[in-house]
């Protein structure tokens, strides 16, 4: 493997000393490493700098430094290309990292040596159908999400599956989320924990105003779709918490698991429910 790519969250402390010191590590160990333009004019190493695009045409390997949240940007960036990637964590929570920020030397004699295997995740995909066209597409390892852009009085929503009616849901908002993001917002709203290996949806109410509004996982084939009743003030879709559109009271919004993977590149064989456990124990989770 000869061309690796860093994705650093480069406004954490600490983040920008430990860019470079991978990138010198993954240089004297012969490797080509790859940066975007703004991320390698900050870090010093301009002859790193290429385009978004050309780094996902390149790249075979792209290492994330930060945390969860920096994980979750680099599977925006990299979308639609499984390209594996792996974090090391330099923020707080590193439930998807792989590394902590001292094994830089152990991160590169790792890659050298080739020993990873990669793992697949489902990614959520959201089309808004505007006036039956669609009028944007967004894409989230973890969730895509209905919201309120300010306080105001409640969301009066219809899901579907299938085309088959399912529940009015008058509540704050609506979480779709992958069995990654499970352990995320998900999780606060009430919502179950999925093996990150299954291929489903999990469709999770916030604040709904009902006695049976509960969370419902639906398999990776179907379809969920949303209309409103009422939009009360402004409302966004919201992927991963990062990307957003506004939407209007006559949008239609579908939801299915997207065409594309988010491509882990793991390095030990902890199960996702040693993970669990060890979250759950440190007071993490």
């Amino acid at each position: 493997m000869a061309v690796i790519g860093i994705l650093p969250h480069l406004k954490k402390d600490g983040v920008i000393p430990a860019t470079a010191r991978l990138a010198e590590l993954l240089t004297k160990a012969g490797f080509t490493v790859l940066m975007t333009e703004a991320d390698a004019n900050q870090i010093g190493r301009p002859e790193a700098a290429v385009s978004v695009d050309e780094l996902k045409n390149r790249c075979e390997l792209v290492i994330v430094l930060g945390g969860d949240g920096s994980l979750l940007y680099g599977a925006q960036i990299l979308y639609p290309r499984a390209i594996p990637m792996f974090g090391i964590n330099l923020g707080h929570l590193g439930f998807l990292t792989e590394f902590e920020a001292g094994q830089m030397e152990e991160v590169v004699r790792l890659v050298q040596e080739g020993k990873f295997f990669c793992e697949d995740r489902t990614m959520v995909r959201a089309e808004v159908i505007r006036s039956g066209q669609v009028a944007a597409e967004l894409v989230g390892l973890n969730d895509i999400v209905i919201a309120k852009a300010t306080v105001s009085r409640i969301l009066k929503m219809r899901a579907s599956i299938d085309g088959q009616f399912l529940a009015d849901y008058p509540a704050d908002g609506l979480i779709v989320a992958t069995p990654t993001g499970s352990t995320a917002y998900s999780l606060s709203a009430g919502g179950p924990i999925l093996d990150p290996r299954l291929s489903a949806l999990i469709l999770n109410p916030i604040c709904a105003h009902s006695l049976f509004a509960l969370p419902l996982v639906v398999g990776g084939g179907s379809s969920i779709e949303i209309t409103f009743a009422a939009i009360p003030g402004e409302v966004r879709l919201i992927a991963d918490g990062q990307v957003s559109v506004d939407l209007t009271g006559d949008d239609l919004i579908r939801f299915t698991t997207a065409p594309h993977p988010t491509r882990f590149a793991r390095f030990r064989a902890r199960s996702f429910y040693q993970i669990l456990r060890d979250r759950v124990q440190a007071g993490k989770l």
